[in-house]
C-alpha cells in the first residue's frame, strides 16, 4: 500500500504498536496489526518515503483485509490520510541466504552494498532491468532482501535471478 496525506503519518502511529513518526525516509520496520482485542490480525513492513509518505506491506492473503482496516480507521478519525491498494499490480521475491547480497549484485548495476542498502533500508533498484523496491529483511534468520516488482515482471525477474545463481 501507499500512504499519503497529512495524516498519514498520524495514522501509522495510532495504528501500529510501534513509533512510525521517526521512521527517516529510506528507513523500514516490522509491524504488527492489531485488531482492536489487542490479538495480532497480520504483519508486515513500513517504510518511510519522502514527503510524508509510506509504503506498507502486509501478508499477501490479508491484503484485502488491512486495506478494509487501514481506509476504516482513517473514516473512524477523520484523519486526511489517503490509502492506495497496490496489491494487484506487485509481486514480491524474497532472495535470502549467505550469498543473497552477492546474487543480487550479479543481476543489479545498483549499489547494493551494507552501507547502501543496510538491515531495515530501503531504495529502489534495478534489478535485471526489473525495478524493484529492494528492502533489506531478515525474517528467514539470513541475509534477505524483498524485491517488489510490478508484477507482470516478475517470470523474468525470477528467471534472471535463478540464471545468476546457477553456480
Amino acid at each position: 500500500f501507499l500512504l499519503g496525506g497529512a495524516d498519514a503519518s498520524e495514522l501509522m502511529d495510532r495504528l501500529f504498536p510501534c513509533r512510525v513518526d521517526d521512521l527517516e525516509p529510506g528507513r523500514a520496520r516490522y509491524v504488527l496489526a492489531l485488531d482492536e482485542a489487542g490479538y495480532v490480525m497480520d504483519d508486515g513492513l513500513i517504510c518511510a518515503l519522502e514527503g510524508g509518505r509510506y509504503y506498507l506491506t502486509s501478508t499477501s492473503g490479508g491484503a484485502d483485509r488491512m486495506e478494509a482496516w487501514l481506509r476504516n480507521w482513517a473514516d473512524r478519525w477523520g484523519l486526511r490520510a489517503l490509502v492506495l491498494g497496490q496489491t494487484s499490480m506487485l509481486g514480491a521475491i524474497n532472495v535470502a541466504g549467505p550469498n543473497a547480497r552477492e546474487l543480487l549484485q550479479r543481476v543489479s548495476g545498483d549499489d547494493l552494498s551494507p552501507a547502501a542498502l543496510g538491515y531495515a533500508r530501503h531504495r529502489e533498484v534495478s534489478v535485471a532491468g526489473v525495478p524493484c523496491r529492494a528492502i533489506r529483511v531478515g525474517f528467514v534468520g539470513e541475509v534477505s532482501f524483498e524485491l517488489h516488482h510490478p508484477r507482470a515482471s516478475g517470470v523474468r525477474l525470477w528467471e534472471a535471478l535463478r540464471e545468476a545463481g546457477k553456480d
